[in-house]
């Protein structure tokens, strides 16, 4: 048996094709998801494994639809928000970062959150962007951005992203305004393009095979050489075009995106491969806690598995992963990165505890913690575990109206004297608290639970 979505609420019957050919990796299937028999909702597209099939789908679609109305430069479009499980991006968990390599993530960011602009791991060359858990292009003229710190030759840049019949365009080896591109132009074609001091050279054109260019889609462009250039552009998991460039190669740069007008759309724009011993996206060397806003470590877990993998270092209890981490043991259960060390940092991530304590963890050396935790009877706490005792800093009601549904935690944690800690609840409480006592030194970040069956997802840590 498969599961499709786990999630509250009700669902019509799934409907999917009658045969498919053997080699076809993932069963798309389609059915309605509603809060409630006599409430209207909308129609959510899921995957379903074929157990003799091959690798799922790079589509990066989380199963909901597009937000309904024309790209606007205003507030976000209304409409359904995406339904469905995690999006089927690029994994953000990289194992620790040694310069890079073949198949490394060294760089992620899902855009899942709300700002003013794209935050300090990005720069804007031109015109301007906010986020609305995703990257929103906001001017009426070209909107390009690209990665900090980050310097690659041979890598792969991947983004969902949608252009509503305008240009989208994902970027290699950026220095400057050079850079090669692979881009969805306006007529459905696929380019690969050198910009190279002013100019624009064409190296391939394909159909990309799109149906609806209003609709979220998967871009990856791979380059890799250096007398030569090798160059792979794909679209939703097929490769579409290719070329070799040998005049006036580009050299290592970073990853970014363009637009050409406000309201084109990203998110879960990842970068792999091996880097040029720069920084990067992954988690930080030991002691480090990377710039403010920068991305230290990300896990989506969107896969299945019968732990958590290398990235993870499970400190007591089990975990499996089936499209979530699930906490597989009646007993404490709490896991962290091994490899990572921040002081002044933040861990996200969306839990559902039923019921049971949930609890996300930063500064984590052994047993020793801070944590922010939803416990029985639906209160957030923050607290501090020390030597086996745990001091609850900070208490109020949640909010949460169902503790049986997903919600999004933030733990902060700030200072070395004394220790500023903030945590919050989307759509719900916010705590603060300060501990001046036996302060907790910088460590890893993690989660823990007290039962099987208390899930996490999105996991992200920033420095501050």
């Amino acid at each position: 048996m498969v599961t499709l979505d786990d999630s509250i609420g009700f669902k019509g019957y799934p409907a999917a094709a009658e045969v498919l050919p053997a080699s076809v990796p993932w069963v798309p299937c389609f059915y309605s998801r509603t809060p409630d028999a006599n409430t209207g909702g909308y129609a959510a597209l899921v995957y379903g494994e074929n157990p003799s099939g091959g690798s799922p789908p790079i589509i990066g679609n989380d199963g909901g639809v597009p937000d309904a109305g024309p790209p606007d430069a205003g507030s976000p479009d209304a409409g359904p928000p995406d339904a469905g499980p995690p999006d089927g991006g690029i994994p953000g968990a990289g194992p620790p970062d040694g310069g890079g390599g073949p198949g490394l993530t060294v760089f992620f960011d899902s855009f899942n959150r709300s700002a003013g602009d794209l935050g300090a791991s990005w720069t804007v060359a031109q015109g301007a962007w906010r986020v609305d858990t995703r990257a929103n292009s906001d001017r009426n003229a070209a909107d390009r951005a690209f990665v900090n710190g980050l310097s690659c030759a041979d890598c792969t840049v991947s983004a969902d992203a949608v252009g509503f019949g305008t240009p989208v365009e994902v970027d290699l080896r950026v220095n400057g305004d050079d850079r090669y591109d692979l881009t969805l132009m306006a007529n459905s074609h696929v380019q690969l393009r050198k910009h190279k001091g002013g100019g624009i050279t064409v190296l391939a054109d394909a159909a990309s095979g799109l149906g609806d260019t209003g609709t979220w889609a998967n871009f990856k462009l791979t380059a890799s050489g250096s007398s030569a250039a090798a160059l792979t552009g794909a679209v939703n998991g097929r490769a579409i075009v290719t070329a070799t460039d040998t005049g006036a190669v580009l050299g290592a740069g970073s990853a970014g995106m363009f637009a050409t007008t406000s309201g084109v759309w990203y998110r879960n724009f990842g970068v792999q491969g091996a880097g040029s011993g720069t920084p990067d996206g992954g988690i930080p060397d030991a002691g480090g806690g990377g710039p403010p806003g920068a991305t230290l470590f990300s896990d989506l877990f969107n896969r299945n598995a019968n732990d958590l993998g290398a990235s993870w270092t499970v400190l007591q209890g089990a975990f499996i992963v089936t499209g979530s981490a699930n906490a597989d043991n009646d007993a404490p259960d709490q896991a962290a990165v091994p490899g990572l060390s921040c002081a002044d940092c933040t861990v996200t991530a969306e839990a559902v505890g039923f019921g049971e304590l949930a609890a996300i963890d930063l500064r984590v050396n052994g047993d020793d913690r801070y944590d922010l935790a939803i416990v029985p009877g639906g209160h957030l706490q923050l607290r501090k575990h020390k030597s086996g005792t745990v001091t609850v800093l900070a208490s109020a009601p949640s909010g949460i109206a169902d503790t049986g549904d997903w919600a999004t935690f933030s733990l902060s944690a700030s200072g070395s004297g004394s220790v500023s800690l903030v945590g919050r609840v989307t759509g719900g409480a916010t705590l603060t608290a300060t501990d001046a006592t036996s302060v907790l030194g910088a460590g890893s970040a993690g989660f823990s639970a007290t039962l099987s069956g208390v899930r996490f997802r999105k996991f992200v840590v920033t420095g501050r």
